[in-house]
């Protein structure tokens, strides 16, 4: 209630001036000029319906080269492609985004630079020309091979092989990159997904386009926060891709 009574003296009091009367997690409808939307997932999801009055907003996504954050990129390439999207696949209904945050600070790792303000964490060139809505130079990402494994169940170390065949173009340039992509699901019904870099050095100059890839994995049950003694079964699917980024 105290939200409400305050933003409504303050909007009463200045009228000049656009007011934002909670910056995401508890909006209350209808008060205020803005309804601010924190989401720092990969998935933004927005509300369904829009108050008539009022602007909608999103606040506070995150990318991250290191350490941490709330998304997680293995290198700047890969993060750039994602902000490129992010950007592409903005909904016509925002009237402004913002980013968090410019720079890190000493507990998160979120910022377009890095801590000392030194190091750009996005691709420049990239970065400008999405800001200034020229979408003619995205990065483009092909999967080229991919894994999907049976659910396995209640395990604490796995272990599993798999050959596969992949055929390189000869006349991939230092502007192509590659990456693991790995997408798996819990069986509490938790998605994410990683993208792993790889050494671009490995896929020139294939003579034997057959390879084999040993798999090695480590899981620690979940406990539930009100009965310790209750252990949440692993079922977990892998979906494994070889990914090429290219400009």
């Amino acid at each position: 209630m105290g939200t409400i009574r305050l933003s409504n003296w303050l909007q009463y009091y200045d009228q000049d001036r656009l007011i934002d009367s909670v910056s995401g997690w508890q909006d209350r409808f209808g008060i205020g000029h803005i309804k601010d939307i924190h989401d720092y997932t990969k998935n933004i999801y927005l509300p369904s319906f829009d108050d008539e009055n009022r602007a909608l907003v999103l606040g506070g996504f995150g990318l991250i080269e290191s350490g941490w954050s709330y998304n997680s990129y293995s290198d700047s390439y890969i993060m750039t492609y994602a902000f490129e999207q992010l950007i592409l696949n903005l909904s016509s209904r925002l009237s402004e985004m913002i980013y968090t945050q410019f720079s890190d600070v000493k507990t998160e790792s979120n910022g377009i630079l890095t801590y000392n303000r030194k190091q750009m964490k996005f691709v420049s060139k990239h970065l400008k020309s999405v800001l200034k809505n020229d979408f003619s130079h995205f990065y483009k990402l092909k999967h080229i091979w991919n894994l999907t494994t049976i659910p396995y169940k209640n395990y604490t170390n796995l272990s599993l092989s798999k050959s596969f065949n992949i055929i390189i173009e000869n006349n991939l340039t230092s502007n192509h990159y590659f990456y693991f992509y790995l997408y798996y699901l819990y069986s509490q019904g938790i998605k994410d997904y990683h993208y792993i870099s790889l050494p671009s050095y490995l896929f020139y100059n294939l003579k034997n386009p057959k390879h084999f890839l040993n798999i090695n994995l480590h899981y620690i049950p979940s406990l539930d926060d009100e009965d310790r003694k209750f252990v949440y079964t692993n079922r977990t699917y892998f979906y494994l891709n070889l990914a090429i980024l290219s400009e």
